[in-house]
């Protein structure tokens, strides 16, 4: 489905029907697992680009027969408080629910050969947010900027093996030697100053960041996290290019 509406807002949907089938990737190299049928649907809502604010709106939803859930919002916004100006906020979330999500291949005699294959019931959430800046200065003096702070948690639990190949059959497990719960957090950054000298001769100043941070930590705790982000380990990065055009 495409909508335009008188006022330049859009509205797109859609909806998929997936059929059951054979996964021979989600063991890491063990037999195939079935997958249920599952419904996928999209929603999208867009303001008039045109304006000094201009927003983006998208949720998508899926469920397969098995009961497993993934959904996920996004909310986009531009502003254009000038010719010079242009700023992006994107934040999106995304909650899942999976009753079999893979763990680990478990071999108990050491003879190469994976003896138990290991699921777990998994409730994963994720938040990152991204933020850019144009900067216009003049024709050939340009600021550019972009930021992502990203953080994912995953809380599992109800360990099962699967029963036999081709299957979704499980039978429960208690073997496990850790605690494959997760918090992932990061900060990416880039700052790009763009100087054009001469004509077709660009001076480019970079300034690159990236940080992150491991824990088993299944709350998510989004806005915590993300303050927190600026403050982990990482490494800083400074580029300097210069292109000179040749009059040949």
């Amino acid at each position: 489905m495409y909508l335009t509406l008188r006022n330049y807002w859009r509205i797109r949907g859609g909806s998929i029907r997936r059929f059951e089938t054979q996964d021979d990737l989600d063991t890491w190299g063990g037999p195939p697992i079935q997958r249920w049928a599952s419904t996928y649907a999209w929603i999208r809502l867009t303001g008039d680009n045109r304006k000094p604010v201009s927003r983006d709106f998208r949720f998508n939803w899926e469920r397969d027969e098995a009961g497993s859930t993934w959904r996920s919002a996004y909310l986009g916004m531009d502003l254009r408080p000038s010719t010079r100006v242009e700023l992006s906020l994107q934040p999106q979330y995304t909650w899942n629910d999976d009753d079999a999500q893979g763990v680990a291949n478990v071999n108990d005699n050491g003879d190469g050969i994976q003896d138990h294959f290991v699921y777990g019931e998994l409730k994963s959430r994720v938040f990152d947010v991204i933020g850019c800046c144009n900067w216009v200065f003049t024709p050939d003096l340009t600021l550019q900027l972009y930021l992502q702070p990203f953080v994912a948690v995953g809380d599992y639990g109800h360990f099962k093996e699967l029963v036999r190949p081709k299957g979704y059959e499980f039978a429960a497990y208690e073997g496990l030697s850790a605690n494959p719960d997760f918090r992932w957090r990061s900060l990416r950054s880039n700052l790009l100053l763009r100087w054009e000298y001469e004509p077709g001769s660009t001076l480019f100043l970079v300034w690159s960041q990236s940080r992150q941070d491991r824990a088993q930590e299944p709350e998510l705790r989004a806005w915590s996290n993300l303050r927190k982000s600026s403050a982990d380990e990482g490494a800083n990065i400074f580029l300097v290019k210069l292109n000179y055009w040749l009059n040949i």
